[in-house]
């Protein structure tokens, strides 16, 4: 048994096998997909010293408070004024500043006499105020935006300003999914007593989405070892790049994926990590010709398979392509926890923040039975019990993650 930190090695080795295709979308249409190369500022932001606000551009001098109007310049004009230290132009915001100004004096502050404006006494300027300078935010040949970046509205106005209609982006992966287990019915279908709805596929489809991959649905199938083979050689030779399966995993009966693996010619790269929930994960790969393709296998409780995609598939997944996407934070324990095992656990939970204190506070969203949809559903995010403590108490620093 692996511990995590051994078991997300080797799943970043495995996914070198990945490929990283690029192609090009519109910017608009970017949303959610993964930097293939950097974007580089062709221009300097701004590209020319600008002003911040309606006001007067004047070329600072401490000793004088009145000066002439000599013309105006809007956004968008180029205008030539001949500035001196007694004169000034009006300027809207966003307006080239007249060459040799310096500063610019809100309009508020200003009091107005035919083409003459002066300010009071007890009004105070200081040079380069509500200037805005050319190469301010971004200098020509600089990075605007980061190779590996998940791009997001955000993003897209410096892209534009940048010149960039297309962006350079990775291929979405074509992830497959297959869940089994003989309690599994469609999930508009009213379950008997030992039924339960396919949750884990629908889960795992949205998940697959909200990482704007590509998901491949294969369904589910019972736990009948021929069904389960004959669905797993059919994601084989599919187009998909990588497989998710749910359920048979363990040490049951009836859990069959192993075995299965291993009859079809995968590759077993490890078998259980020290973890709870989702103990029972397995990694393997399956090559086809020229192409390897990674096999992820979670256990089928919803709150043990969430969590093993969450760390295992999703955040090994975004990191691969460079996105940082496990932002780790501290938070306080809101009461006394305990465990009974030397396992490393990774608690669902609700954040606050207390302002008094300026911390953040976490505590378990709920049961944390492997099986517990509730909790998976009221949990904003992940903290982590250390494997070699067996309690922390009220006020203790966790490591936490956000779901």
């Amino acid at each position: 048994m692996l511990l995590y930190e051994q078991a997300l090695d080797k799943i970043k080795n495995v996914l070198k096998v990945l490929p990283k295709e690029t192609e090009k979308v519109e910017l608009i249409n970017s949303i959610g997909r993964i930097l293939a190369e950097d974007i580089i500022a062709d221009i300097n932001l701004p590209p020319f010293n600008n002003s911040a606000m309606d006001g007067y551009a004047i070329k600072f001098n401490p000793l004088i408070k009145k000066w002439n109007v000599i013309g105006e310049m809007p956004a968008g004009a180029n205008n030539y004024f001949d500035l001196n230290d007694d004169s000034a132009v009006s300027v809207m915001t966003g307006a080239k500043l007249p060459s040799g100004a310096d500063t610019v004096i809100p309009i508020e502050k200003i009091i107005a006499e035919n083409n003459e404006i002066k300010i009071s006494n007890d009004t105070k300027i200081s040079q380069g105020m509500n200037t805005r300078l050319i190469g301010e935010d971004l200098l020509l040949g600089s990075v605007a935006i980061k190779k590996g970046t998940l791009i997001k509205s955000n993003n897209i106005s410096i892209a534009a300003a940048c010149g960039k209609s297309n962006l350079k982006v990775y291929r979405r992966l074509n992830i497959g999914v297959l869940t089994t287990g003989n309690e599994l019915v469609p999930i508009d279908e009213k379950p008997n007593d030992a039924q339960i709805r396919s949750s884990n596929l629908a889960s795992f489809i949205a998940s697959i989405k909200e990482m704007n991959m590509n998901p491949i649905d294969f369904g589910f199938c019972k736990d009948i070892k021929e069904e389960i083979k004959t669905n797993i050689y059919k994601a084989f030779n599919s187009d998909i790049d990588l497989l998710v399966t749910t359920g048979s995993v363990s040490v049951g009966k009836y859990d069959f994926i192993q075995e299965i693996l291993k009859e079809l010619g995968a590759e077993i790269i490890f078998w259980k990590v020290k973890i709870k929930p989702g103990k029972p994960f397995l990694l393997s790969t399956y090559r086809k010709e020229d192409k390897i393709i990674p096999i992820f296998s979670l256990p089928g409780n919803p709150l043990s398979s969430y969590v093993n995609f969450r760390l295992f598939v999703k955040n090994p997944l975004l990191q691969y392509f460079g996105v940082e996407s496990t932002k780790i934070f501290q938070a306080k324990l809101k009461s006394r926890i305990k465990k009974s095992d030397e396992r490393m656990h990774f608690i669902l939970g609700t954040l606050s923040f207390d302002s008094f204190t300026k911390h953040y506070i976490v505590e378990s969203a709920g049961s944390q039975s492997s099986g517990t949809m509730s909790t998976l559903s009221n949990a904003d995010c992940m903290f982590v019990f250390p494997s070699e403590l067996t309690e922390m108490n009220e006020g203790e620093l966790v490591e936490c993650l956000m779901i």
